[in-house]
């Protein structure tokens, strides 16, 4: 199912603090037509789309991050090219998270 050579799909992006679980930022990422309140949904589905919709398949950013542990998990639900997405991984910090995936948690 590709559009343009960009997957379809629809996710839902979620970052929640690892002590409390609350919810620090969530937002919704659509390709084929890319949209939705992620930041740089063209770019998102861009990658998606290069990894087959496999998150853990994107390669990381390489950015400088400070090692002062407080963990947030990011978890992805949703759908892409037909099939369902769970993903969920926990990072030490926000800024690792937001390197990871290319930069796909960066919200």
């Amino acid at each position: 199912m590709l559009v343009g050579g960009v997957g379809q799909g629809h996710l839902t992006l979620a970052m929640r603090d690892g002590a409390d679980g609350r919810v620090l930022a969530a937002v919704t990422l659509d390709c084929g037509p890319d949209g939705g309140t992620h930041p740089d949904p063209a770019g998102a589905c861009r990658r998606l789309a290069a990894a087959g919709g496999q998150i853990a398949r994107i390669q990381g950013r390489r950015e400088i991050c400070s090692m002062i542990y407080l963990p947030v998990t990011v978890t992805v639900r949703g759908e892409w090219g037909g099939r369902k997405v769970a993903y969920t991984h926990t990072y030490g910090n926000r800024c690792v998270a937001r390197t990871a995936a290319g930069g796909l948690f960066r919200f």
